[in-house]
């Protein structure tokens, strides 16, 4: 499977769907109970930081995270991450859960919120702590996390 020509289509895609969500989710707003329609809100959310993480950003999070973080090889923009990761990463795991956690809001609150505590967690400690330690500089979804998530100082 050619993961990087699949990226480069629904990292693409993000910009134009998430708006399109956002609208979408606004005016379906009074149907919806607030939880779920926060779950849903999610979605294109998420979007948006991975638009910065892959298209808005200078280099994208897969070669910043190789080359420049103190987890990456230093010299292979495809190595520990690759195309296939951040195809699976996304695509596999976040967007389903977050489609089946706002699906399953009524009978499974958990499983929508499990999503949101991972990526709290994790979008805040790795885009504000572990890639800004000592050399401050920025690194891609930096703004779309700090602006988004309500742990920030």
């Amino acid at each position: 499977m050619n993961y990087t020509s699949i990226n480069r289509l629904w990292q693409s895609s993000t910009l134009f769907i998430a708006p399109i969500l956002i609208t979408v989710l606004v005016w379906l707003r009074p149907t919806m109970d607030l939880y779920q329609w926060l779950l849903w809100l999610h979605l294109p959310l998420l979007m948006l930081h991975e638009a910065e993480e892959y298209v808005l950003a200078p280099t994208s999070f897969k070669e910043f995270f190789n080359l420049k973080t103190f987890a990456g090889s230093g010299s292979n923009p495809d190595y520990p991450l690759d195309d296939g990761y951040v195809f699976q990463v996304n695509i596999v795991l976040a967007w389903p859960v977050i489609i089946l956690g706002a699906l399953l809001a009524p009978v499974a609150p958990w499983l929508g919120f499990s999503m949101i505590w991972f990526e709290l967690i994790i979008n805040n400690i790795m885009h504000t702590v572990l890639f800004q330690g000592a050399k401050p500089s920025y690194n891609p979804g930096l703004i779309t996390n700090s602006c988004c998530c309500p742990t920030r100082q």
